[in-house]
């Protein structure tokens, strides 16, 4: 956001505001945090054939928010399985799911038990979340499948949890939002005639920054346009000196508010433009 101080024939001030980086950062943190919040889930699978009133087999998913139960009988738990996930770069991922005969009761937490008609299994995952490492979701089908083939061996437990990806997915996107906010400064820019000065300032949440050169080593506004190879623009605005130097306003390129980079442009070379003509 733009806010004009002060404009007239010898002195020009203003501040720049980075609203709209503000919003992008604060955006990509709350996404961030909802991603942990909603999608961090750890289950455990746990079977027992001495359970009554039948061997059974119980998934219990537990969240940050949330949890919940299902229960199967062992004697319809057809296998373990692995779900692929391939994404638009070739790449793929994975998840455990159990296959279970849709004649099973299915029962969950503070739900009465329903019975599903049909003949094809149902697929229930064991994550919500796909994952890389193939080898780790083969190890943990074949333990599935080893204990539903063994009918000696009374009890089996395993934990499958998406946790520390949702995490660490959810963290980048919360960390580039902070950093986005903590690296995008207010800027107050002073151009004074009588001081025949040029105050440029950065204030950022832990201080402030400034700088103070003469106007007679100001070139003019510095604008850089980049453009993707999709044909959109990115830009920044900054002060030029004689020295080739520039005083940036913000951190980067960015196609936020491009109008109002522009309008500064304009603001700087009006003023400079007025000194020349006195």
């Amino acid at each position: 956001m733009l806010k004009i101080q002060e404009n007239t024939g010898s002195t020009l001030e203003f501040s720049v505001t980075p609203i709209g980086l503000w919003i992008f950062g604060s955006v990509f943190s709350i996404i961030g945090l909802l991603l942990i919040i909603f999608l961090t889930e750890n289950t455990t699978l746990y079977c027992d054939r001495q359970a009554q009133p039948e061997p059974s087999c119980e998934i219990r998913t537990s969240g940050i928010i949330s949890s919940e139960t299902k229960s199967f009988p062992i004697s319809k738990i057809i296998q373990a399985d692995i779900e692929f996930n391939s994404s638009s770069d070739g790449g793929e991922t994975y998840r455990n799911i159990l296959l279970v005969d849709k004649s099973a009761l299915v029962k969950t937490k503070n739900q009465s038990s329903q019975s599903l008609q049909s003949d094809r299994p149902i697929q229930v995952p064991l994550s919500f979340a796909y994952s890389s490492g193939y080898e780790s979701h083969v190890d943990v089908a074949n333990q599935i499948n080893g204990f539903l083939e063994n009918p000696n061996q009374n009890n089996f437990q395993t934990q499958v949890s998406s946790a520390w990806i949702i995490i660490i997915f959810g963290g980048v996107f919360f960390l580039v939002g902070v950093i986005v906010i903590l690296l995008s400064p207010i800027t107050v820019c002073r151009m004074s005639k009588f001081g025949n000065q040029l105050e440029f300032e950065h204030r950022k949440l832990w201080g402030k920054s400034m700088r103070e050169v003469s106007l007679n080593e100001v070139i003019g506004p510095r604008l850089d346009v980049s453009r993707s190879s999709r044909g959109s623009e990115t830009m920044r605005v900054g002060i030029e000196l004689e020295n080739r130097e520039v005083l940036w306003f913000g951190v980067g390129y960015d196609n936020i508010n491009n109008g109002q980079k522009y309008r500064i442009s304009d603001l700087i070379t009006d003023f400079l433009n007025q000194q020349k003509t006195r």
